[in-house]
């Protein structure tokens, strides 16, 4: 969003009207940091909560390292299904930077979008990686991770892509078909791409569905790829924040959940299929919904949530809250465990597949790597 991770596009909107608004003002009054304050900043904070700043990778408890800092912030990240890489993205950036994730080191850049890069996410094998561009791009594009080559690339679309999902059988990706309509967003549909091809294999009909306009801000595949879940958000936002399940191979709607208040900004499956985690930054909560049945099983709050992911072996949930990243450990009751802190917002966050290690990018520009084996017990 997570591997098959990936930024909202209807959320950025937001973000980058702000963000314009104060660019002129930004180098006088220090909107912006440098990397050098943004690093003070965070050494203090991270004293404070007895995190240690070690070199990459991170082994021990309770330490954490910085793998890169972006000119402005740090949007998203990505790990390879055998975590050897790590695939980061920055606002203003055009490219995607890839990391030997053993040693730290940067080892390639793939270049270039025609505007910032807003998603990236690497296909269940590992052997492609996927990236979606803004508005003067709006391409879905395809790299070869051996080779480092862009091999194909969907688009211009009506409206940038995000976010991008793989089918966990890596033969294709999903994304929001969407148009802006008198100044609303508007998705008529989710797209399934074949990956070797490009060529459109099916559809989702959410507008249809819904009877009325949607925007469709979170998908997410389960385990086995036969099912679909989708935001869908119906008329203005108060009116309704649903979330529906799909039969992805005849596109018929199986069940409705609700229960976030405000727009939900992610969707992930639990490994074993059995849970739905959603997170919604309005209503400050993270709702456990039982797939089977669509009742709410367990919830977590209250922080300004993004993104929210399940542990490799679905033992935990993580999220990206605020400047922090929390964890809480499913059926526990415990309070939730703390990641802390970056000097701005951490819109996402990713598990290395083998629950050790827990990436963030930040606001603040920076990429991390925590170390959290010894509180996933991996």
């Amino acid at each position: 969003m997570l591997s098959h991770n990936v930024v909202s596009v209807g959320r950025w909107a937001l973000v980058v009207v702000g963000l314009v608004g104060l660019a002129v003002l930004g180098a006088s009054l220090d909107l912006f940091p440098t990397a050098q304050a943004q690093e003070k900043k965070i050494t203090h904070l991270s004293a404070q909560q007895n995190w240690q700043r070690t070199s990459c990778p991170p082994t021990q408890p309770s330490t954490f390292c910085t793998i890169t800092n972006y000119s402005r912030s740090a949007s998203s990240v990505a790990i390879s299904p055998d975590g050897t890489l790590l695939a980061t993205i920055g606002w203003e950036d055009r490219a995607i930077k890839l990391w030997d994730v053993p040693s730290g080191r940067l080892v390639d850049t793939l270049c270039c979008h025609d505007d910032n890069v807003t998603g990236v996410a690497f296909s269940p094998d590992g052997r492609l990686l996927a990236s979606s561009g803004w508005f003067q791009d709006r391409t879905v594009r395809f790299w070869e991770v051996s080779s480092r080559k862009l091999v194909l690339t969907l688009g211009k679309f009506h409206w940038p892509v995000a976010p991008l999902v793989f089918n966990p059988d890596g033969q294709s990706i999903a994304f929001p078909s969407c148009k802006s309509i008198n100044a609303q967003l508007v998705c008529i549909e989710v797209e399934f791409r074949e990956v070797a091809t490009g060529r459109l294999v099916r559809t989702l009909p959410v507008e249809k569905y819904a009877g009325r306009p949607v925007s469709v801000d979170a998908l997410a595949f389960s385990p086995d790829g036969k099912v679909m879940a989708t935001e869908v958000t119906v008329g203005p936002r108060s009116e309704a924040e649903n979330i529906q399940l799909w039969e992805v191979a005849t596109g018929k709607g199986i069940r409705t959940f609700k229960g976030h208040t405000n727009p939900i900004w992610s969707i992930v499956f639990s490994p074993d299929g059995q849970l739905l985690a959603s997170s919604s930054h309005g209503d400050g909560s993270i709702i456990l919904w039982e797939v089977s049945s669509g009742s709410q099983v367990d919830s977590y709050c209250c922080y300004a949530l993004r993104q929210a992911i399940f542990s490799p072996d679905g033992r935990w949930v993580a999220a990206a809250a605020y400047q922090e990243i929390k964890l809480w450990k499913i059926g526990s009751g415990e309070a939730a465990r703390t990641l802390c802190c970056h000097a701005s917002v951490v819109p996402r966050v990713a598990f290395s597949p083998d629950g050790r290690l827990l990436a963030s990018a930040s606001w603040d520009a920076s990429v991390r790597l925590w170390y959290v084996g010894d509180l996933t017990g991996r």
